[in-house]
């Protein structure tokens, strides 16, 4: 998926993602350079391109390989549907829209934003775990999830494929003039694996329209990725074993568990 990025780069700005020159080992090196390949996008944003392809450029081109999309869940991606503009490149309202339904609808996923990120840093660990594993299924096969993707690249201003907090600051000042008093912390509950940035996968856990939530194919897929053992239950290994905690030598796992059902841990 990283090779079809640089090529899809390639098609759309004329320039190759990478020197051409560059040797084997600057080409390792800018590979696994997050800040080179954000300058490279900002640059491609700057050559015109829209913003429904800068969004799939970053998600193909991301540096950990498991929050890039499958071949199949690119292909439904806005920019290949031929669904129009999914931000502009100044507003952050639904005005700079043409006022469609999506637009609406991502304004009321913007409007609600602080309200779904309380919601789920009071969810269970385990729960927001699986919801994470639900988003990361969800990302670009659901069409009920498109609010959500227009949400967050009104929000990455910078096509950087992540928001910061101060991302989030300046959009609230820009638009209410009003930071709402408690974001950091719950901008650390959503910022799962604790990196300073939330991933469009981490932001869509926590919006996640209740159509994807309560979707019975999706909740069985999760579960059965959760059971490791395919025994019909969720246990304390299974979970250390699908998010990779080993032996649980610190207990998060069973910990995460009794949380939600303290008669079952194992």
């Amino acid at each position: 998926i990283w090779s079809c990025g640089a090529v899809l780069f390639l098609m759309l700005t004329g320039s190759t993602l990478l020197p051409e020159l560059a040797s084997e080992e600057d080409i390792q090196r800018y590979v696994h350079d997050r800040k080179w390949t954000r300058q490279r996008l900002r640059w491609a944003k700057g050559r015109g391109i829209s913003q429904d392809a800068l969004d799939l450029l970053a998600s193909m081109l991301r540096l950990n390989r498991h929050q890039r999309p499958t071949a199949k869940e690119a292909l439904w991606h806005p920019f290949l549907c031929g669904v129009a503009g999914m931000a502009s490149a100044s507003g952050d309202g639904a005005g700079g829209h043409d006022g469609s339904e999506l637009a609406l609808a991502a304004a009321d996923v913007l409007k609600r934003l602080p309200t779904d990120f309380r919601s789920f840093a009071a969810e269970p660990v385990l729960k927001r775990a699986a919801l994470l594993v639900m988003a990361h299924i969800a990302a670009y096969t659901f069409q009920e999830s498109r609010p959500q993707r227009l949400a967050f690249a009104m929000l990455d201003r910078g096509a950087d494929g992540e928001l910061s907090l101060e991302a989030l600051e300046a959009h609230y000042l820009r638009t209410s003039n009003c930071i709402p008093e408690d974001l950091e912390d719950i901008f650390k509950r959503v910022d799962i694996d604790d990196d300073g940035c939330i991933t469009y996968v981490e932001f869509l856990s926590a919006t996640l329209p209740t159509a994807v939530r309560c979707d019975e194919r999706l909740i069985r897929t999760v579960f059965e990725h959760l059971d490791r053992d395919g025994d019909g239950y969720v246990d304390a290994r299974d979970l250390a074993e699908a998010f990779r905690h080993g032996r649980d030598p610190d207990k998060v796992c069973r910990e995460a568990l009794t949380e939600v059902c303290p008669d079952s841990a194992q």
